[in-house]
């Protein structure tokens, strides 16, 4: 902590990649980052002969609430939609009836980008995610969204002038959301977790999975010592519930969507790290359950303070929970069939929230992204909202 208050005052900003990290690290975390806020479709045909689905409308049983509102029908695109569509990137609840989403307006189409004509908005719910309203709007595309406490916020933004290059910014608020205060720029950020009031951890994107801090309110970010073992070098993700206690995902070697993974744990913020759990190989023996090679290492992750996890696995694999600080791994059970991969995730005291796009349309369900709710430890999931947006 000397150290790095020491660089700090001195505003030291040099990164130094950590060397020989696995292209495919990289190449993956870029595709699930530009597509984390976009779309296939859906075919929600998960209630096969003689078997109870898992994911089904979520009924609002809270006295003095309605019913959740479920996912549109499939409809026919008009211009409306082609072009004025939410992509949600993030999301963040405090509570089982209050919650945030972040995202950008553009394109009707998964693969399109708005830049640079991007608006930015801040959309907030107070009925558990049955309707949303809009409270902030501003150039640009939202990216990562970060909470501390009961009302604090931090986020990233990309925005892009015509014919010259984009810039990134990191932007904090103190009434959930309405009004936004920039902090820095330059620096692209992914996972992101605030500890305290200025401080905060994340992953520098695209630079080989360089752990970073900052200690000053997001102004100035700096290189923390690498947690990831040699054999497993680079920080894919980040999640700090509390203070001292954080968790980090290390990636190792990677093909055919498989990847060696690690993930270690600190109880001291970050001045000493164990490993809690790590895939097996030819070489080394697994440590904990469930926590094996398949799919990639993951590009975001949950922790709450009770030590439930969530890893996200994108496209290359299920995503994992655990309940026991990361010993143990299960699968995440969200129809990931009938889903293409799973884009953000929120505890919120009992209840848990998720958001997962789609890949195939069907007669009752639009192409889009869903919003999940479980309220039984994630054995079933409702569906409480959906955006649709075209494939």
């Amino acid at each position: 902590m000397t150290e790095l208050r020491r660089l700090l005052d001195r505003g030291v900003e040099l990164f130094e990649p950590v060397e020989d990290v696995v292209n495919a690290v990289a190449r993956a975390e870029r595709r699930q980052r530009r597509r984390r806020i976009t779309v296939g479709a859906v075919a929600l045909a998960v209630a096969a002969a003689g078997t109870t689905a898992l994911i089904r409308p979520f009924q609002n049983t809270t006295p003095g609430i309605g019913p959740g509102a479920s996912p549109a029908p499939t409809h026919a695109p008009t211009a409306e939609v082609a072009t004025n569509v939410f992509h949600p990137a993030d999301l963040h609840f405090w509570d089982e009836q209050h919650g945030i989403v972040v995202g950008s307006v553009g394109a009707n189409r998964w693969s399109a980008t708005c830049q640079p004509d991007c608006r930015a908005e801040v959309r907030e719910t107070t009925d558990g995610g049955a309707t949303w309203t809009t409270i902030h709007a501003r150039p640009g595309d939202f990216g990562d969204l970060a909470a501390f406490g009961p009302s604090e916020l931090w986020a990233q933004i990309e925005t892009c002038a015509p014919g010259a290059d984009c810039d990134l910014t990191v932007l904090r608020s103190s009434d959930r959301g309405r009004t936004w205060t920039e902090f820095s720029h330059g620096a692209r950020l992914s996972s992101m977790t605030v500890t305290a009031r200025d401080e905060a951890w994340a992953i520098r994107t695209f630079e080989g999975g360089n752990l970073t801090r900052t200690l000053d309110g997001g102004r100035r970010w700096l290189p923390v010592p690498s947690p990831c073992p040699a054999d497993d070098p680079a920080a894919t993700a980040v999640s700090f519930p509390t203070p001292d206690s954080g968790w980090v995902v290390c990636a190792g070697e990677a093909a055919a969507e498989r990847q060696n993974k690690t993930l270690v744990h600190t109880t001291d913020a970050g001045s000493s790290w164990a490993v809690v759990a790590r895939s097996a190989t030819a070489a080394r023996i697994a440590i904990g359950t469930g926590f094996d090679d398949v799919g990639y290492a993951g590009w975001a992750m949950w922790f709450d303070e009770r030590g439930r996890g969530v890893l996200a696995a994108g496209e290359s694999g299920p995503s994992v929970r655990t309940l026991d600080g990361g010993r143990s791994w299960t699968p995440l059970d969200l129809a990931e069939d009938h889903f293409t991969w799973l884009t953000s995730f929120s505890f919120a005291g009992d209840a848990e929230f998720a958001t997962v796009s789609s890949r195939a349309a069907s007669e009752r369900y639009s192409s889009g992204v869903y919003l999940l709710r479980s309220d039984d430890g994630g054995e079933t999931w409702g569906i409480v909202y959906s955006w649709p947006i075209e494939y």
